[in-house]
């Protein structure tokens, strides 16, 4: 059997004091207990049942001095990250432009496991991607310029 991981590592600098404060309580509220879920919700601008928010926040985290450290050892919901982030944008940071890349394989060499993704998260919304679409998209315009060429 193998092991499945997703790892990722970013920092967003200088909160301002009340950016950290929010942070750290939107961070321990759980959506499994009946008070907090409806908090959670408000505070990340969302309806109930719109994204899953099992295991919230499905990623490690560290703050200190104004500098939230989020990242995963071994898996870890890039979502989940660019909820939090969003709302922090929209909320305390709204000229903030936040990037992260993440890193997914597996324990064994099996062939397609490995790649990684990204997303770009600002007041504009929430962009992603992945190398395994990136590799399809391209080898996609290849075989089609190759048709057209034949056809010239």
């Amino acid at each position: 059997m193998a092991d499945h991981y997703t790892q990722f590592s970013e920092q967003i600098e200088r909160l301002s004091e009340e950016a950290e404060a929010w942070c750290k309580d939107v961070l321990v509220l759980d959506p499994d207990l009946d008070n907090d879920r409806p908090e959670l919700l408000k505070q990340l601008g969302l309806e109930d049942g719109q994204e899953d928010l099992d295991n919230w926040p499905d990623f490690d985290w560290q703050l200190e001095d104004g500098v939230l450290w989020l990242y995963s050892e071994d898996g870890g919901s890039t979502n989940h990250v660019a909820l939090l982030v969003r709302a922090l944008i929209l909320k305390h940071m709204p000229d903030y432009i936040f990037g992260l890349t993440s890193a997914g394989y597996c324990s064994k060499p099996r062939v397609g496991e490995f790649g990684g993704c990204w997303m770009v998260v600002s007041k504009e919304g929430i962009e992603s991607g992945s190398t395994w679409d990136a590799v399809d998209d391209r080898m996609g315009e290849i075989k089609k310029a190759r048709i057209e060429d034949e056809d010239s």
